[in-house]
């Protein structure tokens, strides 16, 4: 009974300065709260569309193999090139929505961090009250939020080390995308002319077009990141001192991928 009463007061101190159940429940809510609509253009082509153009080129029996095997390989490009523009428009409307909802996130932390905490000595006081069954149920209970706190700031100190990174790598891949969109558009005056019977180049304009479209999309994340980043560093620092309450055990977090 002491054994477990000593060991419960410990978490129990612990977990009122780190476990902030009611406040997380607030900012799970806030992070799936409906975006406003963000949605990107239609594409030109679709994807389904794309996928079916591959199977008619396949299908061809009447087509010089070469012209074949290089339409395929355009047409494999554009599929690439427009699943890449769906993820990073996901990307996008997902950090709009985090960007909208960081103030009144910043200030629930904020006010968290500046609450009291609970001195061992009450704890200890209501631990006695507690019969062992009770006192049992308590611990397993703490230990689980315990174990999910460590987990939140392994997250949370990711995040902050991926944007810390990702922003230093913003200004390259905005040049590098801005030099690109001026190739594409040369590449695709130079065939403008090609009619869809023309396989192998209307095939390499649908690849340039939906390049052109991705580039558009990570060109547009990159600004948007780069707008607020002071932000976001803020926000995801915040975060970790609120997580931090935990100390972590056995060795370093784990990286975000």
């Amino acid at each position: 009974m002491q054994r477990l009463m000593k060991k419960l007061v410990g978490l129990l101190t612990v977990s009122s300065i780190c476990l902030l159940p009611v406040i997380l429940s607030e900012i799970r809510a806030q992070q799936t709260a409906t975006p406003p609509s963000t949605a990107a253009p239609s594409p030109v082509i679709t994807i389904e569309e794309l996928k079916s153009r591959r199977m008619a080129i396949e299908s061809m029996t009447d087509i010089d193999a070469t012209v074949k095997t290089e339409s395929l390989k355009y047409i494999d490009q554009a599929i690439a090139y427009s699943e890449g523009t769906d993820s990073t428009n996901k990307k996008a409307t997902e950090l709009s929505q985090l960007i909208r909802t960081a103030p009144d996130r910043m200030k629930i932390l904020q006010a968290e961090l500046k609450k009291s905490f609970m001195v061992p000595e009450k704890i200890a006081e209501r631990a006695q009250q507690m019969s062992t069954l009770k006192l049992e149920q308590k611990l397993h209970q703490k230990e689980a939020e315990l174990a999910t706190a460590q987990t939140r700031l392994r997250e949370w100190n990711g995040r902050l080390t991926a944007e810390k990174a990702i922003i230093n790598q913003t200004p390259e891949q905005l040049d590098n995308a801005t030099s690109r969109l001026k190739d594409i558009q040369t590449e695709l005056e130079s065939i403008s002319d090609a009619a869809e019977t023309d396989i192998r180049n209307h095939s390499k304009a649908l690849s340039l077009e939906s390049e052109r479209a991705k580039l558009a999309a990570e060109i547009k994340l990159n600004e948007q990141r780069q707008g607020s980043h002071n932000l976001l560093v803020e926000l995801f620092s915040t975060e970790l001192d609120v997580a931090r309450c935990r100390p972590e055990k056995g060795g370093k977090p784990r990286k975000n991928v």
